[in-house]
């Protein structure tokens, strides 16, 4: 998650100090998922890699840069720790997430308490939104789920902006700027929360308040809407991430 933003004071700062600061953060955290081996964290580094190239380049200049990372990619997966059924790690999270499912079975409507998960399994999930399901139940998911969505709706909304306020539009083109990197970082969460569990930790709820006071500011000088209709809509996605989630789980275990 803070990789986005590294590169975006790397790219907007205006002092060599800045810049320098930004990339050695940059090659650090970048250095710390090398060495930690963690596949999850090196899936959830190329997607936040990919968007970048998007944001810097566009589709087809990033799905190009893409496939020619392939042979680069594929030797760095290769110091990684190997995914197999066999491997003991991945049986563990497997088996953590069989529990999570027949937790929300057992008590589907609240869960069987925030924080819960292991007094009722030897090892975490492993996965943020198996943890959520497990310990919060069907209402619990959805609200955190329509959390997410809501922020995520409020970054495309910003980005999406054409009509300001006269005087104002070098302001909103700042703010459309920092929410395409604010994005790829909700992106990378997302993508490496289906790893680990990370329900609850803070800095993805001080990203979430950057992106809600990012929305307050370019409401000032352009209209924004999120009602109603839109609500409903955001709740129905988080219904359906629900039942994709169960699918997908149920579709990894079979194998």
């Amino acid at each position: 998650m803070n990789i986005p933003v590294a590169v975006y004071f790397l790219l907007t700062g205006k002092g060599v100090m800045t810049r320098l600061c930004a990339l050695a953060s940059v090659l650090a955290l970048c250095l710390g998922v090398y060495w930690s081996g963690s596949r999850g964290s090196l899936l959830g580094l190329l997607s936040v890699f990919f968007c970048l190239f998007y944001i810097k380049f566009g589709k087809v200049k990033a799905i190009i840069l893409a496939s020619i990372s392939i042979p680069g990619v594929l030797v760095a997966m290769g110091t990684f720790r190997k995914i197999s059924k066999d491997d003991e790690s991945a049986s563990q999270r497997l088996t953590a997430w069989y529990e999570g499912i027949q937790m929300l079975k057992h008590r589907p409507l609240f869960g069987f308490g925030k924080e819960r998960f292991l007094e009722y399994h030897s090892k975490v999930a492993h996965n943020t939104y198996v943890t959520v399901m497990a310990e919060l139940g069907i209402f619990g998911y959805i609200m955190w789920a329509m959390f997410m969505i809501t922020a995520l709706y409020m970054l495309l909304s910003v980005m999406k902006c054409e009509n300001v306020s006269p005087g104002h539009e070098e302001a909103l083109k700042k703010e459309q700027v920092l929410s395409q990197y604010l994005l790829v970082a909700l992106i990378g969460y997302a993508v490496t929360a289906f790893f680990i569990s990370r329900s609850y930790i803070m800095v993805v709820y001080i990203f979430v308040a950057m992106t809600a006071a990012m929305y307050y500011r370019v409401g000032k000088i352009t209209p924004l809407t999120l009602n109603g209709g839109i609500i409903k809509k955001i709740c129905g996605l988080a219904v359906i991430s629900l039942g994709a989630l169960y699918l997908v789980i149920r579709i990894l275990l079979s194998l």
